[in-house]
């Protein structure tokens, strides 16, 4: 199983494929607030700040540091909510 990142340094290369276990090794040097976050993800499915927030009782700070932190081991990556547009939905693509 392959998981699917955006790559953050060179966009125009689109997703990058990163095996299960890199994901994994990377996942494990993340605090346990952002290893909750993964979970809801990949539970529930892609989910807005609101939805995560509500979903995993975190602080909002918290929520906002461990987001930071996924994003920047490029573990989740961020689109536009399609409904709403000044929201934000996260996601992790595992295929």
């Amino acid at each position: 199983m392959l998981a699917m990142i955006m790559c953050a340094d060179n966009p125009s290369d689109g997703e990058i494929k990163i095996s299960k276990s890199e994901f994994r090794e990377r996942l494990i040097q993340l605090p346990p607030s952002s290893k909750l976050v993964i979970k809801i993800i990949e539970d529930d499915g892609p989910q807005s700040f609101s939805e995560l927030r509500k979903k995993s009782l975190l602080p909002e700070r918290t929520l906002e540091n461990s987001i930071k932190k996924l994003k920047r081991y490029e573990l989740i990556h961020v689109v536009d909510n399609l409904q709403t547009t000044n929201q934000k939905i996260y996601i992790i693509d595992i295929v």
